[in-house]
């Protein structure tokens, strides 16, 4: 994803209906940080988890089970590729974006 476009996912109004969104990144940055992983994990990360909010307009740590399923099932379909990479790292990301949100 190219800068101009991560930051029209930042930037778009409908993020701004959940604004404990960018204290959550903020404290997601920093556990990334100190994890050891790199700026780009950083933004990989958290434009997968904007486009999340942008879908369900709120945090990732207020979805419900089916809400979670219906995710991962549009990520499935969307990228469905033979190895299902980008699914895997899909339910990484989710995953250690709950783990951060929920300590």
């Amino acid at each position: 994803m190219t800068q101009k476009k991560a930051y029209r996912i930042f930037s778009c109004s409908r993020i701004a209906k959940v604004p404990q969104f960018s204290d959550q990144l903020e404290k997601f940055k920093s556990r990334i940080s100190i994890s050891g992983k790199s700026r780009s994990t950083y933004r990989n990360y958290a434009q997968h988890l904007a486009k999340l909010v942008l879908r369900f307009e709120c945090l990732p740590t207020e979805l419900d089970e089916d809400q979670i399923s219906d995710y991962l099932y549009h990520v499935q379909q969307q990228h469905n590729t033979p190895s299902e990479s980008y699914f895997k790292h899909s339910m990484y990301k989710f995953a250690f974006s709950i783990s951060i949100g929920r300590s």
